[in-house]
């Protein structure tokens, strides 16, 4: 496989993802410069639960439309079973989630704040059409139109926000909220606006597709259940057995690790529909040699991103944060996790995409329900060291179950690995090449005229 066969897709994924950057770390950066402790951990802990639930409420209806999209004949039967899922599944999860807000809120010291948790059903049904369209533009592999529709809302909710701040003030997390709910409608127009062309406007029901659907989404779900135990239940066990100051430094914490969640995002936008399209064509050897480019590359950009934050994380929380300085250390070692980040998620990937995320959600079932354990055990006794350790040696173990069966399955070599550091020599020497070819051609037709 040539690498410049990914580069445009690639090029929209990252561009998508620097625009995440931007965002996540300048305007929410500066929210948590700005916004006072308490405000910030209330909006830490609404802005995860409405993540949370539209994270597996796309994985419980959408994942079998990317998984299928080359492979069904009869694309508005698959279509038609994804968006009746999806519509069915959000209606009934927050018809049960309102009743429980009052219950919610009281462990997790939200007793006169608890209106709060409203906002995640409108972050919800304000986002919908974004979260679907996005999905539709996996399946097509139009990664433009991703870049497109997250900057929307990253432009609009941004702009939205500072204006608040020059005007009145940021005083609590509803200054915040209420503008993340007018940038998603926004973004959700120009989802569907973007997605015309790729949506069928008709329905047809088949209770065959329907099941084979939910087949194949069940076990993606529970993988998403399973994901979010163990990448947020940290946030939550903070939460209850610590103070708000306390949640509101290991948010500062878990802002750096956007990285790695952005990192995330570009392997499932351009791996797992590449790695489906391989396998359903049968060409074993590029699987295999996309998944050792993928881990590669994706270990060189995560240690430099590794190094960086641990050697600027004291300036960060001296001289910036101030409100938090002292704590540089905590995210010396709390970043560490990101070493490990690559292999996992691009062997989940590749899992996904050869139709086994069984192996998936058993790999996350043993490493969660071991992550809550030494979570709960850990932060009760350490406070947030605790939650650190947890973190750094649940992602190590994730880590090696994953790829021990992604070897299992392809087959892939360390010496394959280390011999795609040749990819990028090859390409931009052929490139220069061409370059300097088309430059001569330029200059010989300018002295004919």
């Amino acid at each position: 496989m040539q690498l410049s066969r990914h580069l445009d897709k690639g090029f929209w994924a990252v561009a998508a993802n620097i625009a995440k950057a931007l965002y996540g770390f300048g305007v929410v950066f500066w929210l948590i410069a700005v916004l006072p402790k308490e405000a910030y951990a209330n909006y830490l802990l609404v802005q995860t639960t409405y993540l949370i639930i539209a994270q597996l409420l796309v994985s419980m209806s959408l994942a079998a439309y990317i998984k299928f999209y080359y492979e069904q004949s009869d694309l508005l039967e698959l279509q038609s079973a994804a968006v009746l899922i999806f519509v069915v599944a959000s209606v009934l999860v927050f018809l049960v989630f309102i009743p429980l807000i009052p219950l919610v809120s009281v462990p997790f010291k939200m007793h006169n704040e608890r209106a709060l948790f409203l906002f995640v059903p409108g972050l919800f049904f304000a986002s919908a059409i974004k979260l679907f369209t996005n999905e539709v533009f996996k399946a097509t592999h139009k990664i433009k139109a991703i870049f497109i529709s997250e900057v929307t809302f990253f432009i609009m909710h941004s702009l939205l926000v500072i204006g608040l701040y020059f005007y009145a003030g940021l005083n609590s997390a509803t200054d915040v909220l209420y503008p993340a709910i007018f940038a998603y409608v926004i973004a959700s127009v120009v989802g569907l606006w973007l997605a015309r062309h790729n949506l069928i406007y008709s329905f047809k029901f088949s209770l065959a597709r329907l099941k084979e659907t939910v087949r194949f989404n069940r076990f993606v779900f529970a993988i998403g259940v399973s994901n979010n135990i163990f990448e947020h239940v940290d946030t939550y066990i903070v939460a209850a057995l610590l103070n708000k100051p306390a949640l509101a430094l290991f948010g500062v914490l878990k802002l750096f690790t956007r990285i790695f969640i952005m990192f995330r995002q570009v392997v499932g936008t351009i791996g797992f529909p590449a790695f489906a399209r391989l396998h359903s064509e049968g060409r074993p050897r590029d699987l295999r040699s996309l998944y050792e480019k993928g881990i590669y590359y994706a270990s060189i950009v995560l240690s430099v991103a590794v190094l960086a934050i641990v050697l600027s994380a004291n300036f960060i929380f001296d001289s910036i944060l101030t409100k938090y300085a002292g704590n540089g250390f905590y995210l010396q070692i709390f970043i560490l996790s990101g070493l490990f980040i690559g292999w996992q998620t691009i062997g989940d990937n590749l899992l996904f995409g050869i139709g086994k995320p069984r192996i998936v959600f058993y790999n996350r079932v043993v490493v969660s329900g071991l992550n809550v354990a030494m979570n709960v055990m850990l932060i009760s006794r350490y406070g947030i060291t605790g939650a650190v350790i947890t973190a750094n040696i649940t992602m190590f173990l994730l880590m090696l179950l994953t790829t021990y069966f992604v070897r299992r399955n392809i087959n892939f070599t360390f010496a394959g690995i280390w011999g795609k550091r040749y990819d990028a020599y090859y390409f931009l020497k052929s490139y220069s090449k061409s370059g300097l070819a088309q430059w001569q051609r330029k200059e010989t037709k300018a002295k004919h005229k």
